[in-house]
């Protein structure tokens, strides 16, 4: 299908393999954490498990979040003496043992991980060239532009790649809300923020890499754009009712709409 651009009012932006190409990130990542796999692996396993699940706030997401992760993250030691204590009986202890690993895990996430996710972003993924020219047409029309993020440090992430205009954008973490991707409450507290409020559900374009958007998207009643860098797994869209493009041709698509959008608004 073929997107009708001049419907579109505003755009979000996944940030996460959309606004930077992800790479052999995860090997990048596992190499940065010679001694921690364990702790990434129960990041991501974790998430698996809670996506589209909503605690309605950051601090219920995160008791769960960081409950779990350390869980998933215990040792065979660490389980053999839970185990151990258990038997016995000893549940103050048991509870005390978890809590401090939770609590580590929470320390560990907030100044090792994420900081480090950061590092590697402006170390090694840049975000894509065309957005220079997109933001400037943005600006010039005033077109909403969003990136949302399932992370938090969202801000600091899009920094990291290169997106340094924070007056020119608005920047949203599902995670920050209480929820993941692609709970619908994070697609629609984005289109009831004071940058939206003018415009209907399917004038926002939500573009990603990520099925997990398209849903969420479908649900909130945007417009979906998947973007696909291969050739082959394009082909496969070209007969779907879901709107696909590679990133260069979707970028090209929308620069000229913008310009064409900015000559009107000059006028």
């Amino acid at each position: 299908m073929d997107l009708d651009f001049s419907k579109i009012e505003a755009v979000i932006f996944d940030l996460d393999g959309t606004v930077y190409q992800l790479n052999d990130f995860q090997t990048k990542l596992f190499l940065s954490f010679p001694f921690s796999p364990r702790k990434i692996k129960a990041d991501q396993n974790t998430r698996k498990e809670l996506a589209d699940k909503d605690f309605q706030d950051s601090e219920g997401f995160y008791a769960e979040f960081f409950k779990k992760c350390a869980q998933k993250s215990f040792s065979k030691f660490d389980l053999f003496l839970l185990d151990t204590l258990t038997k016995h009986k000893k549940l103050k202890a048991v509870e005390k043992i978890t809590n401090s690993k939770i609590e580590k895990y929470r320390i560990w996430y907030f100044t090792k991980y994420l900081p480090r996710i950061c590092k590697l972003i402006s170390d090694y993924y840049p975000k894509r060239e065309e957005f220079d020219d997109l933001l400037v047409q943005f600006k010039r029309t005033e077109t909403p532009f969003i990136i949302f993020s399932d992370y938090t440090f969202a801000e600091e992430k899009a920094e990291a790649a290169g997106l340094m205009d924070k007056k020119a954008m608005m920047v949203f973490s599902a995670e920050d809300m209480g929820c993941l991707k692609p709970c619908e409450r994070a697609y629609t507290t984005i289109e009831n923020s004071i940058m939206f409020k003018n415009y209907g559900s399917s004038n926002i374009l939500m573009v990603s890499t990520n099925d997990a958007d398209g849903e969420g998207a479908k649900r909130a009643g945007f417009t979906f754009m998947k973007i696909i860098d291969d050739e082959d797994e394009l082909q496969e869209y070209q007969e779907s009712d879901v709107y696909a493009m590679t990133w260069k041709d979707f970028a090209d698509k929308l620069d000229s709409y913008l310009r064409q959008k900015a000559i009107k608004y000059t006028h």
